[in-house]
């Protein structure tokens, strides 16, 4: 199968399928796309605050959820953080690995954060899905918007997050 870029833009690119060469590609193909058709293929690039912390997902953050959790909240240093999940093979370092520290926060849950700056960047540990790892949305530097985010653990949600706000005089 030979592809060629259509367009190209900061975080993923256009394809689109030149060739019908091989019968078991096109079959694959055809349970997603009828053949011609454009295919997007996201890259979705993040880092930590000072930028010594650099990393790409190989495919899209999964199950948004915004964790209201007192270890979130003490983690994050605010109400909730916000994570997306994906197989941890796709989440890959391209710089400052070296620089990643973690802390187990129970028993099984491993948080990894910057060295630096602090920033947390991901957790991982479930028992239920071992070969998976929670992203911090707030890293990420390309534009990505899920359709849902839920709220988990709303039973802890700061009791002040949804207060009559006023609007901030500007500096």
């Amino acid at each position: 199968m030979q592809l060629s870029n259509a367009e190209a833009s900061p975080h993923g690119c256009l394809l689109k399928l030149k060739s019908r060469r091989s019968i078991k590609t096109r079959l694959s193909l055809l349970k997603l796309v009828e053949l011609g058709a454009i295919i997007r293929i996201n890259m979705y690039q993040g880092s930590c605050l000072c930028g010594k912390v650099q990393y790409k997902l190989l495919s899209e953050p999964q199950r948004v959820s915004s964790c209201h959790c007192t270890m979130c909240q003490k983690q994050h240093g605010a109400a909730f953080a916000t994570y997306g999940n994906l197989p941890k093979a796709d989440l890959v370092y391209v710089d400052g690995a070296d620089l990643l520290a973690s802390y187990n926060s129970s028993a099984k849950i491993e948080r990894k954060f910057c060295k630096a700056c602090g920033s947390s960047l991901e957790w991982c540990g479930s028992v239920e899905y071992p070969d998976w790892t929670s992203i911090t949305l707030s890293t990420l530097d390309t534009p990505f918007n899920p359709e849902t985010i839920t709220q988990i653990f709303t039973e802890t949600k700061a009791c002040w997050l949804e207060t009559n706000y006023q609007p901030a005089d500007p500096y």
